[in-house]
């Protein structure tokens, strides 16, 4: 189907002209109604469990015998840094990087949007999966027994092969911190920080480099020595920015095992568990935004059309096309 793709003027700009009805009746809802059903589905299941899975544990292990302290990095703080670091890459790309590929102000944010709720999905979904394994295995954490205070058998003796109605008694009174004791696999933290990086690298990889229109190398070739510095200093910051929300995430995995709150074996499991579902997410999002808005195919991939280049070059208007019609093959992707 080919439709006309009106360029963006400074009218169609304008905040007050946008459609916020537009922006929300262009959204996905399928794709949304299915993760909600999902969503509800694991929240069944999570209060079915009603609690961790009862382990065995010795006195004598050392693997949960590390010191109960404090945590480098609470797990808020990866919410807040996570869900700002998701929207400014989005905002970045659709309303400057990639402007000129929305037909106007209101395509834009409906664009946004889709992509911001995608990415909280991937969140939502790693967050309950994340806690349904936890109670599921019910692991120990490194720093158990310290929580735990168990009465110690005297005269001690090492048996195997015990139930978990056997353990030692805790001195500690049921809390929510003995309680979280049994959540070690996986490790939270580190899936949903897995999730939002992968989820938005993944995105910024497509939005920055992949998403059409692209500069052929004869169009670089043409550029002043100012304007290939600032596109070298552009790529150059994306990379930075990319390298450092997956160094963000290893970090927070890291930091998880210096504080005594998970195993190694913990922290990769969370780590595959984010990586999987922030994949599964992006992709169904940049996949479907054809869903939502007008998305222009590049037909000459690598080339770049002489109109794409133009403008990102500086040229017709600073970069904006001044409101001629092109005809513009337009499908979804």
């Amino acid at each position: 189907m080919l439709h006309a793709m009106v360029g963006n003027t400074g009218t169609n700009w304008k905040l007050r002209h946008v459609s916020w009805r537009r922006v929300l009746s262009q959204q996905d809802w399928g794709s949304l109604i299915s993760t909600i059903t999902v969503l509800i589905v694991f929240a069944i299941t999570d209060a079915a469990l009603g609690g961790p899975r009862a382990r065995p544990f010795q006195v004598t292990d050392s693997t949960i015998s590390y010191p109960y302290g404090y945590s480098l990095v609470p797990y808020w703080s990866v919410i807040v840094a996570s869900i700002a670091a998701l929207l400014l890459t989005i905002v970045a790309a659709e309303l400057w990087l990639r402007r000129s590929q929305h037909t106007d102000l209101t395509n834009a944010l409906a664009a946004t949007l889709h992509f911001l709720i995608d990415g909280l999905s991937a969140f939502g979904v790693t967050g309950m999966v994340t806690q349904i394994t936890k109670m599921a295995v019910g692991r120990l954490r490194p720093d158990f027994l310290d929580r735990c205070k168990p009465v110690v058998p005297s005269p001690l003796i090492v048996s195997y092969g015990l139930p978990a109605s056997a353990n030692p008694a805790c001195t500690e009174p049921e809390s929510v911190e003995l309680t979280d004791g049994h959540y070690s696999f996986p490790s939270g933290h580190t899936s949903t920080a897995f999730a939002f990086s992968v989820w938005t690298v993944g995105y910024a990889v497509w939005a920055f480099s992949l998403r059409a229109p692209r500069l052929s190398a004869a169009a670089v070739r043409q550029m002043s020595v100012g304007q290939r510095l600032a596109r070298e200093a552009m790529t150059a910051a994306g990379f930075l920015w990319i390298v450092s929300l997956l160094v963000y995430a290893w970090f927070v995995g890291v930091s998880r095992i210096t504080d005594f709150k998970h195993h190694a074996s913990d922290v990769v499991g969370g780590a595959l568990l984010g990586t999987l579902f922030g994949l599964a997410f992006v992709v169904r999002s940049i996949a479907r935004l054809g869903s939502v808005v007008d998305v222009p195919i590049d037909l000459h991939p690598g080339t770049g059309s002489p109109q794409s280049e133009s403008e990102l070059l500086g040229h017709n208007g600073g970069g904006r096309d001044t409101g001629r019609v092109h005809a513009s093959s337009m499908v979804p992707v």
